[in-house]
């Protein structure tokens, strides 16, 4: 049996995962629950690394509803970004994807796959990059609020109130930037369909054109031969 990990799975969930336990790992060391020793983080094994990318996978989809909420105390749910995306589309190309609605979004997608591969990875990196974003964007949160444990219960250095603060900055920062490649995302579906929308048209209309010089052309050929 092979097992195989794409590039959507690797950015969207295993990155955001390993995050997740570095971040776990290392303030459980620094609230001494545990001990680790940085030099043998640098030794690991390839069974150990696989280990802890698997490990990350796991805790990447289990986290990512939780940060997805996150996400959306402050943002729209996805369903209403793919209609303001829709309609933004909609008033800079009035003419194209006549008949559809912001929800078809999904099937459209599918559409774009079963014609080009190529096409449907460039669209959805868009949406690994709101989902690495908004995991990344919890994790620096977690670390916020574990910057204010430690201020309280171990050390009143302001050095751990100003890294609060920046990890807090850092959070709203990733988060709004995941939501900027989400618009993306659901543009670049509408876009890719009107443009092939467009290369449809044009093919017919060269089409209509060469009909009617043939057309012409046979036309001409009686009226030479009478003269």
């Amino acid at each position: 049996m092979s097992i195989r990990l794409s590039l959507y799975d690797f950015f969207s969930h295993t990155i955001p995962g390993v995050f997740y336990l570095l971040i776990l790992g290392f303030w459980l060391n620094a609230f001494g629950a545990i001990s680790i020793d940085p030099a043998a983080l640098a030794d690991l094994s390839l069974s150990a690394l696989l280990v802890l990318v698997g490990a990350g996978y796991i805790v990447g989809v289990l986290i990512d509803p939780i940060a997805y909420r996150w996400t959306r105390l402050f943002y729209s749910r996805n369903r209403v970004a793919a209609k303001i995306a829709f309609d933004e589309f909609h008033r800079q190309h009035p003419w194209a994807l006549a008949g559809l609605k912001p929800d078809d979004w999904a099937i459209l997608l599918q559409v774009i796959k079963s014609i080009s591969h190529e096409a449907s990875d460039d669209v959805e990196r868009h949406s690994v990059a709101f989902i690495m974003l908004r995991n990344i964007s919890f994790g620096l949160l977690i670390t916020a609020i574990c910057c204010l444990a430690y201020f309280f219960a171990v050390s009143r250095n302001p050095w751990n109130l100003g890294l609060a603060a920046l990890f807090v900055a850092l959070a709203f920062s990733a988060n709004q930037r995941g939501i900027i490649r989400r618009g993306w995302f659901y543009l670049g579906i509408f876009e890719w369909l009107a443009a092939q929308e467009l290369l449809r048209k044009d093919l017919i209309n060269k089409r209509l054109l060469e009909r009617d010089r043939q057309a012409g052309a046979e036309e001409e050929e009686p009226a030479q031969a009478d003269a």
